[in-house]
């Protein structure tokens, strides 16, 4: 085997890697970080920037569209293991808390294919387009799937980071179901 072809099998090797790395990092709430490359534990407890982007329908949408609910602002792709494994557990919290809870995904992929994705899949909840940059320094980072509760305040309260199951999704965003939104000032 010549060296180019054992060079150019390490780089795909490696590449593999780093997708699944990507997708499976560490627990992240409200303090310790485990995720090697974004640093948002310092952005706890501070208010998620209203940032506004386009559904799949094309149509904007601000996150203060959701104030007074509890917010899951999920980052996520449909090439990505995890994020889909978690979709369905997303999905049932969505229609169990639908009063006072609304899931929003976001993904950076082409809208037909996140669209052929939620058809196929029957994903209930909110799609938006973008990047987690695009939503300002509290939520960028390059792992997926990335999950924050966000307080009927609009205060980013948690993070997740990597799968995590139904009954984990439901303790990071419980304690903020019984506390109701300020009034605006």
């Amino acid at each position: 085997m010549s060296h180019v072809s054992l060079l150019c099998r390490a780089v795909v090797a490696l590449g593999v890697v780093g997708a699944i790395s990507a997708c499976r990092t560490s627990v992240e709430s409200g303090g310790g970080s485990g995720a090697p490359d974004d640093d948002g534990d310092a952005m706890l407890n501070e208010p998620a920037p209203d940032v506004e982007r386009p559904g799949l329908d094309g149509k904007p949408v601000k996150l203060s569209d959701f104030r007074g609910r509890i917010v899951l602002l999920d980052f996520w792709a449909t090439w990505c293991g995890p994020c889909r494994e978690e979709i369905p557990h997303l999905a049932e919290i969505s229609r169990k808390h639908a009063g006072d809870l609304v899931v929003v995904g976001v993904s950076d992929e082409k809208t037909e294919t996140v669209t052929r994705f939620r058809d196929a899949h029957s994903v209930p909840y909110v799609l938006l387009k973008g990047r987690s940059r695009d939503y300002g320094p509290v939520f960028a980072g390059n792992a997926i799937p990335r999950l924050y509760v966000i307080d009927r305040d609009g205060i980013v309260r948690q993070r997740l980071v990597g799968y995590h199951d139904r009954a984990r999704i439901e303790a990071a965003f419980k304690p903020y179901l019984t506390a109701t939104a300020s009034p605006p000032s």
